[in-house]
């Protein structure tokens, strides 16, 4: 079996948050501005499927492209407010500890507000992670090309202004893994009734790989981002390593709740933008 050699920021950068500063995913928009259920995390994935592969792998990639953007324009469409609410499940051996002696939540809920200009570029936003009871665990916010977690008086500069990537940075990784000799795959296939379209990032390391927080290491990565082939929105990521015992661990999934545009947010959200960290 052929070995590839792939860069770690690309596979993992698709699920890791940097603090809160992560763009946060979603799952349906409409011209109304409501969501729609997301799907159930426990349906068989697969009624009926076809399954395709390009040996070249840029066809693949550049629909998972066409998808993203068509479905950024959609929702990114001018200066204004944008919702954005996403369940992150994780599964790992071991979970870290945060600087104020609270352990790093494996499972929660990001509820992001980011303010766009008419490029959609986020001029200012605000981030809360909640546990799965709802309970605020960290705030952050950006102000001034400055992001600060207010939970941990902590801050850190943001960076050139970007538009939030509706699909995690699953399309542009998918061009880049390519050309660092990873293998892109697509499947159609019906999902609670819903016909979508499913893109995988299969990245095989040259020799076993250590990765915090579990205890085996780890042999390759499948990536994937799952569709709505008529809109292009997102609707849930998945990421699947392969251990070296063998073992295909399901190591995170992301549920995309929520998308919506909105005049304001409410006002106390607007206050946490007053705050300020004490160093």
């Amino acid at each position: 079996m052929r070995k590839f050699r792939v860069s770690f920021l690309g596979i993992l950068g698709l699920f890791l948050l940097i603090g809160l500063a992560g763009t946060a995913l979603t799952q349906v928009y409409a011209a109304t501005g409501k969501g729609s259920p997301p799907l159930p995390k426990s349906t068989p994935a697969i009624v009926k499927s076809a399954n395709s592969f390009d040996p070249g792998g840029v066809n693949i990639a550049q629909e998972a492209q066409t998808l993203a953007a068509r479905w950024s324009a959609s929702v990114i469409n001018g200066a204004g407010w944008l919702h954005l609410m996403s369940n992150h499940d994780r599964n790992k051996d071991v979970s870290g500890t945060l600087p104020n002696g609270q352990p790093v939540l494996l499972n929660y809920i990001d509820d992001a507000w980011y303010q766009v200009d008419g490029q959609g570029k986020v001029l200012a936003a605000v981030t809360l992670q909640k546990d799965l009871q709802g309970q605020t665990r960290q705030v952050s916010i950006l102000q001034d090309g400055v992001w600060q977690n207010l939970t941990l008086d902590t801050k850190t500069p943001s960076g050139e202004p970007s538009v939030p990537q509706l699909d995690y940075g699953f399309s542009s990784n998918a061009m880049r893994a390519l050309s660092q000799g990873s293998v892109l795959s697509r499947q159609e296939k019906i999902v609670s009734g819903r016909a979508v379209v499913t893109f995988t990032i299969h990245e095989e390391f040259t020799r076993p790989v250590q990765l915090a927080g579990y205890k085996q290491p780890v042999v390759s990565v499948n990536s994937t981002a799952t569709f709505d082939p008529q809109t292009g929105r997102t609707l849930y990521l998945e990421r699947v390593l392969v251990m070296a015992d063998g073992e295909q661990r399901l190591s995170q999934r992301t549920d995309i709740l929520t998308v919506e545009r909105v005049t304001v947010p409410p006002a106390h959200i607007l206050e946490l933008l007053n705050q300020e960290v004490t160093r």
